[in-house]
């Protein structure tokens, strides 16, 4: 079985020797210090503008020859702007050892090193002395998830309609998609704004360590659904929790707001 250590020790020696491969990083669990036997391994490159594919291609024939790919799979479009990603499963490495290599042109306006969101980046090497970090700008940051609630609190109010008529229906599994697209996810992301807002949009993910215990717990009962009756018990616990969520997140950032 491959060590995680050694093929990112040996992927970052072999980067280091290329031009247009300015900067080596490990993101994800790596950046929180939250690393295990389950998780995979997050790279990211800064890449001088035009090369991206070409270093792709690089850390293909890498792999094959070094490791061997049993399965890969690339983004074909990314979120963000100038950067490109590819998945690779090695060759004796086991499902867990995945590798998420993330390139960015160097001209990306978002290199996803926002402390507060993304953790300290594990610099594995940076030639020309680019890599800074960048912190969040707090009142902006404030103003978008005010202006989150608002949205969230006119869209909760208005498409709650939709879990109760497919009940009176009778169409339970229809139900239940419009709960947790309309009840449970506004849900998560107004409690996550309220206990952590920096993390605000990542779902459920990470929520047993993101948010309190008690709060992670309930998040986790409204999930799970026996039948029609028990959703509609559940889903009528979680709007009572999201009036209440909201007031509470809403006090809070205008409390933050006022004294940044």
């Amino acid at each position: 079985m491959l060590n995680r250590n050694e093929v990112i020790n040996n992927i970052a020696e072999y980067f280091e020797g290329q031009p247009h491969v300015y900067a080596l990083w490990q993101g994800g669990s790596a950046a929180f210090n939250r690393n295990d036997a389950w998780s995979d391994i997050d790279l990211c490159a800064d890449v001088a503008d035009g090369h991206a594919d070409d270093v792709m291609q690089l850390m293909n024939r890498f792999l094959e020859e070094q490791y061997g790919i049993e399965l890969k799979f690339e983004i074909k479009q990314s979120p963000w702007e100038g950067m490109t990603q590819t998945f690779f499963r090695l060759k004796n490495g086991g499902p867990f050892l995945l590798i998420d290599f993330a390139i960015f042109n160097h001209s990306a306006p978002d290199k996803l090193l926002q402390r507060e969101i993304h953790g300290q980046p594990v610099i594995l090497f940076d030639k020309r002395g680019l890599f800074k970090p960048t912190s969040i700008d707090v009142p902006q940051w404030n103003k978008t998830l005010l202006g989150r609630l608002q949205m969230h609190a006119a869209r909760f109010e208005l498409f709650q309609v939709m879990i109760e008529k497919e009940l009176l229906r009778g169409n339970a599994l229809d139900a239940m998609a419009f709960y947790l697209g309309f009840t449970l996810q506004p849900l998560v992301e107004v409690l996550r704004i309220q206990h952590s807002p920096y993390h605000y949009n990542f779902g459920l993910r990470y929520t047993k360590i993101d948010l309190p215990a008690d709060v992670a717990v309930e998040i986790e009962k409204l999930y799970f659904v026996a039948n029609a009756a028990d959703l509609e018990q559940k889903w009528n616990y979680a709007k009572q929790w999201f009036a209440k969520a909201l007031k509470q997140a809403q006090e809070k950032l205008v409390q933050n707001s006022q004294t940044v």
